[in-house]
């Protein structure tokens, strides 16, 4: 099967079924898979930073996707315009490690763990829910989505990968 790599601060969709997307290198950052139970439209993002809103222009940004507001929002809405349903979308999220530990300014310190309130935050916005999550801690994963069967894989760092 062909894979291709959600590298940070990118989304990908396919409504190819021999596609697997994958997000390599989960630290901080988050992986949202998203996959159409009918139409078998599967869809990713690699997002590393919470809010776009720090920006004064978000719009000169050369990698938006790297926000969770945005990267929710444009992949969801790309899934919808081509067809998908909401009723139909399993959307699960693994990532967001803790990999400073710090218990001083743990809010403004932890991207990991704003990383992982944001991405919840835009997915409920969108009317939808995460139906499985693997997040926080302070090990690295790897998530993979198999469009052809719908099937979520996770690897930890360390640990083999299964199903998710």
């Amino acid at each position: 099967m062909r894979e291709i790599r959600v590298k940070m601060g990118e989304i990908e969709l396919t409504t190819i079924p021999g596609i697997v997307l994958t997000t390599p290198g989960l630290g901080s950052g988050v992986g949202m898979g998203v996959y159409d139970r009918k139409s078998r439209m599967a869809g990713m993002a690699h997002i590393i930073l919470p809010d776009s809103k720090i920006l004064q222009d978000p719009e000169e940004d050369e990698r938006p996707y790297k926000y969770a507001d945005v990267a929710v929002s444009a992949l969801l809405g790309k899934m919808l315009s081509l067809g998908a349903k909401k009723e139909n979308l399993v959307v699960k999220i693994a990532g967001g490690i803790d990999a400073f530990n710090f218990k001083e300014n743990s809010e403004i310190i932890n991207i990991g763990g704003r990383n992982v309130k944001a991405v919840y935050n835009a997915i409920n916005e969108m009317g939808l829910t995460v139906a499985n999550a693997d997040t926080g801690g302070s090990s690295g994963r790897i998530l993979k989505l198999n469009a052809l069967s719908g099937a979520f894989y996770l690897k930890i760092i360390g640990k083999k990968e299964a199903e998710f």
